[in-house]
């Protein structure tokens, strides 16, 4: 009997961890996704120095509501435009190293944004990860009860 609750408990531990896991990679791919379609709808906008044009792209991540904040920065590392629906949340003064960076409720991400090899600047995206997160616990309960 001990034998089997252990062997169950275990089953759904190693459940839980394989759906965070595979939750943080999903999350690196929508956002890696979502970085490339911005990113090149920006190209346009950093080469001919268009503000307004760089707001309406970046404007368009009101459809994602995970999106807490966007910008886009010029190739110096400079403020180009942002997206901030939320006044608690502001895009960083300087764009980091290229990646993702995780802010404790947030993923952030920094993405090159290149036209041949000419770097016309960074993007900058932020997710908030709290509202996935729930989501994976009561899966993982649901899983867990299923055993019981």
């Amino acid at each position: 009997m001990l034998t089997s609750t252990t062997a169950v408990l275990l089953a759904c531990l190693g459940s839980a961890i394989s759906e965070l896991v595979s939750w943080r990679h999903r999350l690196d791919g929508d956002l890696s996704t979502l970085a490339q379609i911005v990113g090149s709808n920006s190209m346009v906008a950093l080469t001919f120095e268009d503000r307004q044009g760089a707001r309406e792209v970046l404007n368009a991540l009101r459809a994602k509501p995970l999106i807490v904040a966007s910008g886009l920065y010029d190739e110096k590392g400079e403020p180009f435009a942002r997206y901030e629906p939320s006044p608690a949340i502001a895009i960083p003064r300087i764009p980091l190293q290229d990646g993702f960076h995780d802010r404790g409720n947030r993923i952030e991400l920094f993405y090159g944004i290149e036209l041949g090899r000419q770097r016309l600047g960074t993007l900058y995206i932020a997710s908030d990860s709290r509202d996935r997160m729930p989501n994976s616990r009561v899966t993982a309960r649901s899983r867990q009860a299923s055993f019981w």
